[in-house]
C-alpha cells in the first residue's frame, strides 16, 4: 500500500419491496422500490452537500471511485452520485449479500427458524440441505472484495454500494469477532459506514451513520 491509508464509505443499498416485506433476497435481483429511489436520490444530496463536504475539510479526501454488487439494488442505489459526480460504477460480484439458496423470498424470520445459530454457521449442512452460502465462504468472499480494492488505490477514498447481511458480516470482520457474533448497530436502508484501513489494519472511522434518514 505504499504506506498510505485508503478509505472505504461502504453503504448499504435503497430499500425494496421485499425489504419492505421482511423477505429474504440474497442474491434474488430486486429492484429499488419508490421509497428506495427516494432513498438513493436523498442519499446523493446528503453525500454531496454534507458528508462528503466535511470529509474534504476535515482530511482532505474526494470521493474519486464507487464500487457496488453487480444486483440492481445496488447499482440503483449508486447511480444518482456516480452520475452527479461523472464517476463510472465499478463492479465487483463479491461484494454481493450471502447466498440464501431455497430460504430466498421467504420471511426472514420465518426463514431463521430452520436453524439456529449453531446450524447457521455449519457450511456442510446449508451447503447440502438449503444451498446457503457458509458463513465462513462469505466472509472471505467480502474480504477478498475490500482487501483488492485498498490494494489497487492507495491515498484513496472509495464508495462502496453493498448490503445489509454484507455489511455485518464486514463489520465483525473489522472487529475481529466470530462470523456469528450478535450485531450493535443496524443497518437500515441508505446507512452510511467510514472506514480505513492502513499498515495498522483496518479502524472504524463513522459506523452506522443515518443522519440523513432522521431528517
Amino acid at each position: 500500500m505504499s504506506g498510505r491509508s485508503t478509505d472505504l464509505l461502504i453503504i448499504r443499498h435503497g430499500e425494496t419491496d421485499w425489504n419492505a416485506l421482511q423477505r429474504l433476497q440474497g442474491w434474488s435481483d430486486i429492484s429499488l422500490n419508490e421509497t428506495g429511489k427516494q432513498q438513493a436520490e436523498h442519499l446523493r444530496k446528503y453525500l454531496q452537500n454534507d458528508y462528503l463536504q466535511k470529509l474534504y475539510e476535515k482530511h482532505g479526501l474526494k470521493l474519486t471511485r464507487i464500487y457496488t454488487s453487480d444486483l440492481k439494488r445496488a447499482i440503483q442505489t449508486a447511480t444518482p452520485l456516480a452520475q452527479e459526480l461523472s464517476l463510472t460504477i465499478q463492479i465487483d460480484v463479491d461484494l454481493r449479500e450471502r447466498n440464501y439458496g431455497k430460504l430466498e423470498g421467504q420471511n426472514w424470520r420465518e426463514a431463521f427458524q430452520h436453524f439456529d445459530t449453531q446450524q447457521h454457521a455449519t457450511p456442510k449442512d446449508f451447503a447440502e440441505e438449503l444451498a446457503v452460502e457458509p458463513l465462513v465462504l462469505f466472509s472471505k468472499r467480502l474480504q477478498g472484495a475490500l482487501h483488492g480494492i485498498t490494494q489497487r488505490y492507495p491515498g484513496e477514498l472509495v464508495a462502496i454500494v453493498s448490503h445489509g447481511g454484507a455489511l455485518d458480516m464486514m463489520w465483525r470482520y473489522f472487529m475481529g469477532l466470530e462470523n456469528t457474533a450478535q450485531r450493535e448497530v443496524l443497518q437500515r436502508n441508505t446507512t452510511i459506514n467510514h472506514v480505513r484501513f492502513s499498515e495498522d489494519g483496518w479502524q472504524l472511522i463513522d459506523w452506522g451513520h443515518g443522519a440523513h434518514l432522521e431528517s
